[in-house]
């Protein structure tokens, strides 16, 4: 087979994908704001050290990878390969400790992985104790990072009472928050996990494979169309006549 004729071939092959993914384009879409919905919290295929707040658009360290007992919040930026790590505030910290589908919520009252003193900016907040501070005792650390909302209003944006926009459209903020930032996230439906795949993260890439095959194949085209036109008989302009 010639390099046309194989590049030809591989282009069939990404568009026959891509036609496969635009006939699920619009159910699928539908079943990720469904399943975006029900979820708050999200782990990444593509970061492992990372989990999502849908409510506040916040990042937090995913404390199965992260050494809350004694972490550094920049030796995170390098794991996390997301820069802007810090000391979460009160506030932040209080609102994943009081939610018990929060995956590191463990233990008693609000305690997170099973332990009662965290840091926070101003000290060590006590969950035992309904968010008391005791500045004696040394604290764990969750950090957390605010970039994928930096210079937005997407927490207004995505809150229920919000009537500006409506629920499917509170719901694009989040899956746009995603698609954005190329992150690929973990749903609890895995079914949905492939789905969001297939047209987030396979759909683009073979539409840009699809692009360079039209080039290479524009390019050897162009080749071949010089290679035919030019006229191999003719004399050239430094040969001399000998009569």
């Amino acid at each position: 087979m010639s390099e046309l004729s194989e590049l030809k071939a591989r282009r069939e092959s990404v568009i026959a994908g891509l036609k496969e993914i635009e006939s699920i384009m619009e159910e699928g879409k539908s079943r990720i704001l469904e399943a975006i919905k029900s979820q708050r919290w999200y782990f990444f295929r593509d970061n492992k050290y990372i989990l999502l707040d849908k409510v506040t658009g916040l990042l937090w360290a995913n404390l199965d990878y992260f050494n809350y007992q004694g972490g550094q919040i920049g030796n995170f930026d390098k794991v996390s390969r997301i820069t802007g790590w810090r000391i979460p505030s009160r506030s932040e910290l209080c609102l994943i400790a009081c939610d018990k589908c929060f995956p590191f919520r463990k233990g008693g009252n609000y305690y997170i992985c099973e332990a009662e003193y965290w840091r926070c900016e101003g000290g060590q907040l006590d969950l035992y104790y309904s968010n008391s501070f005791d500045s004696s005792i040394s604290g764990n650390l969750i950090p957390c990072n605010p970039s994928l909302i930096a210079n937005t209003t997407y927490p207004q944006d995505v809150d229920p009472n919000n009537k500006i926009y409506s629920e499917t459209e509170r719901l694009q903020f989040t899956l746009d928050l995603f698609t954005r930032n190329n992150l690929w996230p973990k749903f609890n439906d895995d079914e949905i996990t492939e789905l969001y795949g297939q047209i987030f993260i396979r759909k683009p890439d073979l539409e840009r494979q699809l692009q360079e095959l039209d080039a290479q194949i524009a390019s050897l085209m162009a080749v071949r169309i010089l290679s035919s036109e030019f006229d191999y008989t003719a004399p050239s302009h430094n040969m001399t006549s000998t009569q």
